[in-house]
């Protein structure tokens, strides 16, 4: 083969794996039911990571994001935010669904997500908010942003 015909196939080959680059596709994962809308995901390391969803889940994963399992479920509210300070302490808030009243609850764990406890923390104003340590966070709210530093009552 001459080094005309082997510098035309190089080329072609390249653009076929160029193009390729370009355009990659995403894989759904999950959720089976495309209705689940995913407010937010987290990865710990490659493995492990979380997400929460507009139908009050929090779901969890050990291999990547291959399979998902609910761990809690906060029926009737859509869990906005999530973050961890580190791979035992997370936290997030609920938003209640607009016809009802009330606080806002603001959970955390701290065993890695096994189990999820709710603390008595005023969420209502929140837009966001960041741990900043076990101890502080602080929340984005509509005329500035508010520091909590005693999360644990210690």
């Amino acid at each position: 083969m001459g080094l005309i015909m082997k510098t035309i196939i190089l080329f072609f080959h390249s653009i076929l794996l160029f193009t390729q680059f370009i355009y990659s596709q995403w894989d759904l994962v999950y959720p089976d039911i495309p209705t689940d809308h995913i407010n937010d995901l987290i990865f710990l390391d490659q493995y492990k990571g979380y997400c929460v969803n507009k139908a009050g889940d929090i779901l969890e994963t050990s291999n990547g994001g291959l399979d998902w399992e609910i761990i809690k479920y906060y029926p009737e509210h859509s869990i906005v935010e999530l973050k961890f300070l580190d791979e035992l302490n997370g936290f997030s808030f609920v938003n209640k669904l607009i016809f009802q009243q009330g606080d806002v609850p603001f959970i955390y764990t701290t065993d890695g997500g096994d189990n999820w406890e709710e603390a008595q923390i005023t969420m209502n104003d929140a837009r966001s908010f960041l741990p900043i340590s076990l101890s502080q966070m602080i929340k984005s709210v509509n005329d500035g942003i508010k520091k909590l530093d005693n999360f644990f009552n210690d």
